[in-house]
Parts: structure tokens; C-alpha cells; sequence
């Protein structure tokens, strides 16, 4: 008999397929886009890491730890390495030089009325949080090709102007798209457009305009407040919130046709939702 039947090949161990076959996947990953081409940026920051791994592996050659062979270890080792190398990664770690370009706005207490416009071709996902800073961006960590947020400002007195776009030339720092946090002090006029994912109950929203697809959550208004919606999306409110429609949507079966759509059975100063010509909206008051 030749070869070694626990190895691969002569002084290979079989151990060394879960590592390696780990690591050719994340590398498969980067490539069809599905993990961020970010992660190159961190595999070459944590070279000592890996210098480290592979001066294990050469010295644990034919070496014994009692009666277990380190060359059998090391590959563990490599694995718990990999996975936490990608973990890493993935939660932003401060050690991954990825994790830089987070966005964080101004005091938010310094305006009264804020408005904000994300228009980017990736995740939009957004919400409101009680926070001392107006808003903050952070990069959604996975394979896309939208680049670190940069915010442009114009304020004034009471109230502030932001326009989030992605970086000009982003290089490998690129995601899937942005997560979002907005201050619930101020009073918000909204223009999102992407792939939107957004929890507007605990803000106060003067005006609200979306575009592209996605699932929002309205929250309660005083007075009468314009969403506009063009392209594709899941809308629902709190039911003791008025809402008229303009245009074609999909409503609860309780609504009232009017000549130009639908109304809630809650009457009221509420929102009026226009749906632009072609789109696909839902509206759901649980």
C-alpha cells in the first residue's frame, strides 16, 4: 500500500479540505459580488495574521503535542482563523480597515425641520432612532457596487439640507448599499430611492417621496402629508392614521373608491399618497 490513507496526498491531512475549501468559497464570493470587494482591503491588512498561520504550519511539521500531531491542529487553527477573519469583516470589526467610512451628521437639536435626500442604485434601509446626532450612515457590508456614503450639507438657521451620495471614486470599497439612522427631533422631508427598506413610525415626516421598490412603514401624521411613490412598493400605516390614495393601488377591502382612487374609513387630515403612472402599490393597515 502506498500514500497516506488519512492524508490527500503523502503528509496532507484530510483536515485541511474544510480551511481550504472555506476559504475558496469566500474567495468565490468576492468574485460573483455576493461578499464586498472591501474584504481585499482587510485579507491584506491582516497579513501578520497570515504569516503568523503559515510559520505554524511549517514548524508543526512532524512535531507532537503528547500523542497528537500539531500538523493535524493546524488546520483547525487555520479554520477558526478564516471564519474569524470573515466575521471580521462582515460586523466591521475596528481592525478591518473596511469598517472606516462610517457617516455621523450634525447635533440634531441644532434644526427643527431636516431634509434628506439617498438616491442610489443598492439597500436603502432606514429608520428613526432617539439620537443626539441628526442621522448616521453605515455601509450594508455585503457585495454591491455602491460606494461609502458622503454627505453634502446646507444649512441654515433652523433647518439643514443633506444629500447622501456615494463616493466618486470608491475603489474596493463598495456594498450592497446604506443603513441608515435619523434623529427623531426634527421634522423630516424624505427622498428616498433604491431598494428601500424604511421604518417612518417614529419620525416626523412633512413630506415623503419614493422611488424604485421596497417595503415602508408609515407612521401617524397631524395634518395632510404627500408620499409620493413611483415604482414598486409595500406600504403600511397604523390603522387610526387617514390615508387617501390617488392613483391605482392594492387596498384593505374596507376602502371607499373615490373618482381619483381610494380612502381610508378614517377620515381625516392624514396622508395622500400619489402613485405615479405604472407602479405596483400595495397598502396594508394592520
Amino acid at each position: 500500500m502506498t500514500g497516506d490513507p488519512g492524508g490527500l496526498h503523502p503528509g496532507v491531512p484530510r483536515l485541511w479540505i474544510l480551511p481550504g475549501g472555506v476559504a475558496a468559497g469566500v474567495g468565490a464570493a468576492v468574485a460573483a459580488g455576493v461578499v464586498s470587494r472591501s474584504l481585499i482591503l482587510d485579507l491584506i491588512a491582516w497579513w501578520p495574521v497570515w504569516l503568523a498561520l503559515f510559520g505554524l504550519i511549517w514548524l508543526g511539521r512532524g512535531r507532537r503535542l503528547g500523542p497528537i500531531k500539531v500538523s493535524g491542529l493546524v488546520p483547525l487553527a487555520a479554520l477558526g482563523v478564516v471564519v474569524s477573519f470573515l466575521v471580521g469583516h462582515l460586523e466591521g470589526w475596528p481592525l478591518m480597515p473596511s469598517a472606516t467610512g462610517g457617516l455621523i451628521g450634525p447635533v440634531a437639536t441644532d434644526y427643527e425641520q431636516a431634509t434628506l435626500s439617498v438616491e442610489i442604485e443598492g439597500l436603502v434601509g432606514l429608520d428613526g432612532a432617539d439620537s443626539t446626532s441628526l442621522y448616521q450612515a453605515l455601509p450594508v457590508r455585503w457585495g454591491g457596487e455602491v460606494g461609502l456614503p458622503e454627505g453634502f450639507e446646507v444649512a441654515s438657521e433652523s433647518s439643514i439640507f443633506v444629500d447622501l451620495r456615494p463616493a466618486g471614486d470608491p475603489g474596493l470599497q463598495v456594498f450592497a448599499g446604506w443603513s441608515i439612522r435619523l434623529a427623531s427631533h426634527p421634522s423630516w422631508d424624505l427622498t428616498l430611492s433604491g431598494s428601500v427598506t424604511a421604518d417612518l413610525t417614529d419620525l416626523v415626516v412633512t413630506a415623503l417621496d419614493l422611488s424604485g421598490s421596497g417595503v415602508v412603514g408609515l407612521g401617524p401624521v397631524t395634518r395632510a402629508t404627500e408620499a409620493v411613490v413611483a415604482g414598486e412598493f409595500e406600504i403600511s400605516s397604523l390603522g387610526d392614521t387617514p390615508i387617501r390614495v390617488v392613483g391605482t393601488a392594492t387596498v384593505p377591502d374596507d376602502w371607499e373608491a373615490t373618482d381619483g382612487g381610494w380612502r381610508s374609513p378614517v377620515r381625516g387630515e392624514g396622508w395622500v399618497v400619489t402613485v405615479a403612472p405604472g407602479s405596483r402599490v400595495s397598502i396594508d393597515v394592520p
